[in-house]
């Protein structure tokens, strides 16, 4: 599992350099995947995203089986209908939970569909590259903590987040938000989850 999420993690690391050197290229060429400015609001079409995810499982109290935050990486992609609103797909893992009293670490995979909103589409308050949004999602994934626990699960998730988009077709994105999730055995209820990476629009 180590090696998978280094694996992971380097391919992040690569990704990003190669998908901004791709959008400096694609700069006056038409695309018809999309519609429109692909740094304002009045775009429209599919995009992805790769990102590192940080999270902070949550534990309650009593447990005795206290995780610690861990890192990973997280990829998606989607479609953007209009000003207001996209369809997206994520695939988020968060890793080295350290589980106090015990040699196991905790791996959080998830993969959930969300519905994302972008509520000041419209609104003066903030430049058309700076595009803030609300995400909420459902799916499912694996919290597997070694010998403690390794279990499918129902997932639901809530973000807050926004994207910057500093260039024609690539910018940047973070967010922050909740994943539930009820594993007991492993003492955990779900996590806190912060986002940073790059998002493409084609």
């Amino acid at each position: 599992m180590k090696r998978i999420i280094v694996l992971a993690i380097a391919c992040a690391c690569v990704a990003l350099p190669a998908m901004t050197a791709t959008a400096q290229n694609n700069r006056d060429r038409t695309i018809s995947l999309s519609d429109g400015d692909p740094a304002t609001n009045d775009w429209t079409g599919l995009y992805a995203k790769v990102g590192l995810s940080v999270g902070f499982p949550n534990n309650p109290k009593g447990s005795r089986n206290k995780a610690d935050p861990g890192a990973a990486v997280a990829f998606g992609g989607g479609y953007r209908f209009n000003k207001w609103f996209a369809f997206e797909l994520d695939m988020n893992v968060t890793a080295g939970h350290d589980v106090k009293r015990s040699d196991d670490d905790v791996v959080i995979f998830a993969f959930t569909m969300n519905q994302k909103s972008y509520p000041l589409a419209e609104a003066d308050l903030l430049p058309e590259w700076m595009q803030p949004y609300i995400l909420f999602g459902f799916g499912g994934g694996v919290v597997d903590a070694g010998d403690l626990l390794d279990e499918s699960t129902f997932m639901m998730r809530f973000a807050f987040g926004s994207e910057f988009m500093l260039w024609d077709h690539f910018g940047l994105y973070v967010d922050g938000g909740y994943m539930t999730f009820d594993d007991a055995e492993a003492g955990l209820e779900g996590t806190g989850q912060m986002i940073f990476g790059g998002v493409y629009r084609f």
